[in-house]
């Protein structure tokens, strides 16, 4: 006897982990290594993240531009979490929500938080700051004319 496939979409379904009222549901299948979004494979082994694919299951309408999660949670798939919207406002949503790597928290930052805030500060020129904090004078004018550090009060 022949085995029935089972369509993609049930498949999709089975691997969202559903949480109780407005809560996030969960990606169960294959992850992004880096960004932890979930990774569908739909029809004929085309990938795509999953939440894009829920987004369309649930609107009709496959997404044109990027499916921006409300709840911050890459795996979520819970359409009620999801929006369409443009790659600003995918920016503008990870720096309103405090998840932009800014200062020191920045993986190749040379400065901390405490030698930018001196450098804003102080009454040195340029040249003895850069030779103090080993950076580049550009660096500490940058800095003095808030195009880095720009956050620092």
């Amino acid at each position: 006897m022949k085995q029935r496939r089972t369509p993609w979409v049930e498949k999709f379904w089975m691997k969202v982990q559903k949480g109780e009222g407005d809560a996030c549901w969960i990606w169960l299948g294959k992850r992004h290594p880096r960004s932890g979004h979930g990774i569908a494979t739909i029809g004929h082994n085309r990938r795509t993240y999953a939440h894009r694919v829920s987004f369309a299951l649930t609107t009709g309408n496959w997404p044109t531009l990027n499916v921006l999660h409300s709840c911050d949670n890459p795996p979520c798939c819970n359409p009620a979490h999801l929006r369409e919207g443009t790659q600003a406002d995918n920016v503008r949503d990870m720096v309103e929500r405090g998840r932009s790597l800014k200062g020191d928290r920045q993986p190749n930052a040379r400065l901390t938080t405490e030698s930018a805030t001196a450098i804003l500060h102080s009454p040195l020129n340029a040249r003895q700051l850069a030779a103090i904090y080993g950076v580049s004078q550009t660096c500490v004018y940058d800095i003095r004319a808030r195009r880095r550090w720009g956050h620092l009060a």
